[in-house]
Formats: structure tokens, sequence, C-alpha cells
């Protein structure tokens, strides 16, 4: 029997001789040690059996990982066929081609036969009442000002103000410096370890000396969350740096009663927060959540930040981009928004914003 069961091995092991490429996770570690201690604890008559199903295990784990390769690898070739198209996209935004008769005899075209594709489509009264429901709520983006302009200039500042998931964690005061983005760039790697970069350039404004800032979200193998950020530091003016806010605060002395004014810079929720450098915590997973420290976790929500806005702003980049500027990015129903407060500390009698 042992016999049969190590010639089963031999032959699956043949076949996928080669090594995963990816990091075993501590989650991972651990749980195969708990495996090979329970089974070397097993009785010697049942123990060959369970040895064999434990490798034959782990050569079913290598065949995903060379699936997961293979998927990235795809991904990463179709991906770089779209490359062409997006780059003439941003010469048409950023004003370096004007000519567009080809472009125009193909929409042409194209129009001809969605036209002939939809003429054949009967709909209820009911869809009929949602599409005029649906068109009467629609407000167009407002294109009038590009008639003595060439290019879009506004394309990707416009795109980011229609997109919902984007504004839930952008403040009225980013989308006043996002006014003067200029240009937007997203790429991505699959191999061998997945990361987006986020690229924007701004003209020149009143609130930071950057002409370009850019952030790399780098994502675990295993998980596919991020789980670092490589930023970059934002050269705000004096005054202008809408990550933090300064307060006043008034203290009184409980002996004395003299009172003092102190001014105390407080970090607040940006869009601009993204830029900012943070690693994951050295053995965060390896706590239980009641010893996570606050610092820890906060650490921990704005990775999970970084890695939905990173994946929200490469998806804009490369597939919704014409969608969104235009208005018809899709709604978040039932969205719930929800207002942190500051706590007061020590005697505080008052704070002022400064």
């Amino acid at each position: 029997m042992a016999e049969d069961a190590h010639a089963v091995v031999t032959d699956v092991t043949a076949t996928t001789e080669t090594a995963s490429p990816f990091v075993v996770s501590k989650e991972e570690r651990k749980m195969e040690q708990k495996m090979v201690k329970v089974i070397n604890k097993m009785h010697s008559n049942v123990q060959t059996r369970f040895q064999s199903l434990y490798v034959l295990s782990d050569e079913r784990s290598k065949i995903n990982d060379l699936f997961e390769i293979e998927v990235r690898e795809l991904s990463e070739r179709f991906e770089a066929r779209k490359l062409p198209i997006l780059e003439s996209r941003d010469k048409i935004l950023y004003g370096q081609v004007i000519e567009f008769d080809d472009a125009c005899i193909e929409f042409d075209n194209s129009m001809a036969r969605l036209e002939t594709a939809v003429s054949g489509i009967v709909k209820t009264d009911e869809e009929k009442e949602t599409d005029a429901e649906e068109a009467k709520s629609h407000i167009p983006t407002n294109v009038d000002h590009l008639k003595d302009k060439i290019g879009v200039p506004d394309f990707w500042s416009n795109a980011i103000v229609n997109h919902a998931m984007l504004q839930t964690i952008i403040t009225e005061k980013d989308n006043k410096v996002l006014e003067h983005l200029i240009s937007l760039h997203a790429t991505q790697v699959k191999l061998p370890q997945p990361k987006l970069t986020i690229t924007m350039k701004f003209s020149e404004n009143e609130y930071f000396t950057n002409d370009t800032l850019n952030f790399t979200a780098l994502a675990d193998n295993d998980t596919n969350q991020t789980i670092e950020v490589q930023g970059c530091t934002i050269d705000w003016k004096e005054g202008q740096d809408i990550t933090k806010k300064k307060v006043k605060k008034t203290q009184k002395n409980k002996k004395t009663g003299e009172k003092r004014v102190i001014v105390k810079t407080l970090p607040q929720d940006s869009f601009f927060n993204m830029f900012e450098s943070k690693k994951e915590p050295e053995g965060v997973h390896d706590r239980d959540d009641d010893d996570v420290d606050s610092d820890d976790d906060k650490i921990m929500q704005q990775l999970e930040e970084a890695h939905d806005v990173a994946n929200d702003l490469y998806d804009l980049y490369t597939v919704d981009a014409l969608e969104f500027y235009l208005n018809f990015g899709p709604e978040l129903d039932g969205l719930m928004d929800g207002e942190d407060g500051e706590d007061g500390e020590g005697d505080d009698d008052d704070d002022e914003d400064e």
C-alpha cells in the first residue's frame, strides 16, 4: 500500500517539479507546520497515506501558483496592447493632435451600425419610462469652454469629480487643488510582485510647488492587498497644506487660573494623504485584534484606502475615462457619509481654527 502511495506521489511530482515563484506567507507556513506536526504524530499504519496526501496537496498548490503566473502574464500582454490607444487618447487631451478626420469617419460608421442594432429593440413602457428618467436626471458635462482651446485640459479633473467612489474620500478642499490637474497616468505590473503606479501632473498653483506627484502601491502576492505605499514629498506652500489643520487651544492652569493659547497641528482627511509613504507594520497579522495598537490600525486602514484609490484611478485611466468625463459613471446608492469628531485634551476651554 505504501508503495502504491509512493508511486502516485512520484508520478505527480514529476510533472510539477518547478518550485513556487511566490513567497509563502507566514500564515501559510504556520498552517504547513501544524499539518506536518499532526501527520507526524499519527500511527505508522496510517501516517504514510497522509504523508502522500500532504505531498499531493502541495503539488496542487504549485499548479495553482503556475495558473496565477499565466493569468498575470496574459493580463500584462493585453494591457500592453492598450498602450498605443491610451497614448493616442492622451495626445488628443493634451492638444498634441488636432486633426480628427479619420476618427470622425469611423465615428459616423459606428453610429450607423449602432442605430441599425438598436432599431430592432422593442422596449416595454416601463423601460421607456426608466430611460426617460435617466435622461432627465443626467447632467451632461459642459464643454463650451473648450471652443477656443486645444485639447481637453480639464479632462482628468472632471473625470475624477464625476467618479462617485473617488469622491467618497475626496474633500471639497481636495477638489479645489484637483482643478489644477492636467495629466493622469497609471501603470500596472503583475510580476514578480503586483504594483500600481499613479502619476499626476499639475499646472502652477497656489497650493504646492511640485509639478508632478506620484505614488506606487505594492501588493502582497498571496492576498493582492496593498502592503506598502512608496510616495513622494509634497512641497506645500506656506499655509496651504490641506492635509493638516492648525488649531488654537486655550488652556487654563488649574492652580493659578492663568490662561494661555497654544497652536496644535492636527492631521486632516485628504486625498493627498495618498502620496505619503507607508508600510504594513511588522508582524501585524500575527497579533490578535485586541493587541493591534491604534497607530498600526490606522496604517492598515490607510493602506486599504490606498489600495482602493490606486485601483480606481488605474481603472479610470485604462477603462472608463470618457464615460466618467461625460458623467455617465455609475452612482453609489445608499452611500452614508460620516464625520469624525475631534476629541479635546487636558483642560482646554476653547478651540479655534487658525
